[in-house]
């Protein structure tokens, strides 16, 4: 899990993307803004990797919910 991968130099994006894609790769979860899929985008071309990324909006928790969340 790599959050704020945004925030990536291109290379090492790129890195972690080709280890995650071969065969025996690592299971890869990268979290970051709306730029980082644009970024994904032009790996995938240049990878020619189909369906290499999903995207899963997301936001933050009302307090309300937080505090449901941590309840056990």
């Amino acid at each position: 899990l790599v959050d704020d991968a945004h925030l990536l130099e291109a290379e090492a994006l790129q890195y972690l993307v080709q280890v995650a894609v071969q065969p025996g790769g690592w299971h890869l979860i990268l979290a970051g803004d709306e730029g980082l899929e644009p970024q994904l985008r032009i790996l995938q071309a240049r990878l020619k990797q189909e369906n290499l990324f999903h995207t899963i909006t997301v936001h933050p928790f009302a307090e309300d919910e937080l505090q449901g969340f941590f309840i056990f």
